[in-house]
């Protein structure tokens, strides 16, 4: 039987993007099978799905929150580039838009 927490947060993960789920098991099965589910029933079910906010207003503040820890220390890592690369490469092009 299917959690309350489960059923609420496929219906708005669906709703928000009717494939997200399936690629969500793609990426996550074969390392963290039950990853899906707490995101699912947690992520959506438990935290999205509060009422007080309407869903554009909360994506706008979940867009907010992921800019603002975007600092330049932080893109730096998430940066394919290293400070290595040759001059004029693209990965010393993209290095320099994070330092």
């Amino acid at each position: 039987m299917e959690s309350e927490r489960m059923t609420t947060g496929r219906a708005l993960l669906a709703s928000l993007s009717p494939n997200a789920e399936a690629a969500l098991h793609a990426a996550l099965d074969d390392i963290a099978p039950d990853m899906v589910e707490m995101v699912v029933a947690f992520g959506y079910g438990d935290i999205h799905a509060r009422p007080g906010l309407a869903t554009a207003d909360r994506q706008v503040g979940t867009i907010a929150a992921l800019a603002a820890l975007a600092t330049p220390s932080r893109e730096r890592g998430l940066s394919r580039s290293t400070p290595g690369s040759p001059p004029g490469s693209p990965r010393a092009k993209s290095w320099r838009r994070c330092t």
